[in-house]
């Protein structure tokens, strides 16, 4: 019969998604109930029949403290595996694109898996458009020139002019910076197109990263990695880990990436979630979730 409180600062008139993100193997249940004061009578609540977690939009009706009870659906159900993750976040009313680059590599000539990585890029590029970022916005590196929204090759030289001088007039501190890579690599490695021995490594991304934030102190950013051991990518000693970045991998320092049968497995979740209108965090966590569960 557990329960926790979490108070947030509300503005009136802006509305406010409040999610419960479910861990694989957890046996939380999770309820939502809104208060304007812990004593008071709630003013909404959430508690799907057929799904453990939440997700709840809410119009504040006053500039104040807003209080969130949460609590287990069965109170005989307890202990330190019922596990759940909360995050609060205000919705915005319109669009206020950055530039995201996306890059689309190849690991040898007819590699079987190509399709997949261009699948994979091209359900990326569209999770932005649908969320308000037109054409001008979106710089699309790939191996094959014919894919559409296609910009360049897929290359050192053409990664790095993307993030340190296209997206330059793009971004601010309110306009995101996002980088996409999808393809095979290694530990410290990312192929962008490795017949042509052209490669990627944390310390060059850090470094052209670092020239954009230093322009625009501030700037988010945020960096998705879908390859195998991307997860090198934010260990030490190289690291792309700064704060005021999000840098999500695919998987771990040691571990493999898999393919699905159109695209790839953390991605097609990762992708999804973003276009059901999930936060970052909650997309990640939904295919950390759905990845681990297959």
């Amino acid at each position: 019969a557990d329960e926790d409180w979490v108070v947030f600062e509300a503005t009136v008139g802006i509305t406010y998604r409040l999610e419960a993100l479910i861990p694989a193997g957890s046996t939380a249940d999770v309820a939502v109930e809104i208060y304007a004061e812990c004593a008071g009578a709630p003013l909404d609540g959430q508690d799907y029949a057929f799904a453990p977690g939440v997700q709840l939009e809410f119009t504040a009706p006053a500039t104040g403290p807003l209080y969130a009870r949460w609590l287990d659906y069965d109170p005989e159900v307890y202990g330190a595996g019922v596990i759940y993750d909360i995050s609060v976040r205000a919705l915005v009313t319109e669009a206020t694109p950055g530039a995201v680059i996306i890059v689309a590599g190849r690991y040898k000539y007819n590699d079987p898996l190509q399709p997949n990585i261009h699948y994979a890029a091209g359900q990326f590029y569209q999770v932005f458009q649908n969320n308000g970022y037109p054409a001008d916005r979106i710089y699309y590196l790939t191996t094959d020139l014919t894919q559409p929204g296609a910009n360049a090759l897929a290359t050192v030289d053409n990664l790095q002019a993307a993030i340190t001088t296209w997206a330059l007039d793009k971004v601010n501190a309110d306009r995101p910076l996002t980088l996409y890579v999808v393809d095979h690599g290694i530990p410290d490695q990312l192929y962008l197109d490795k017949p042509q021995a052209e490669w990627v490594t944390p310390t060059q991304l850090d470094t052209w990263l670092t020239h954009v934030e230093t322009v625009y102190p501030g700037l988010k950013v945020n960096v998705f990695l879908e390859a195998c051991y991307s997860g090198s990518f934010i260990g030490l000693p190289q690291s792309l880990s700064r704060t005021g970045r999000v840098v999500a991998a695919s998987t771990g320092a040691t571990n493999l990436a898999y393919a699905s049968p159109r695209g790839a497995v953390f991605s097609d979740y990762f992708g999804a979630a973003l276009n059901q209108g999930m936060s970052v965090y909650g997309a990640f966590e939904s295919a950390r979730s759905s990845t681990q569960e297959g």
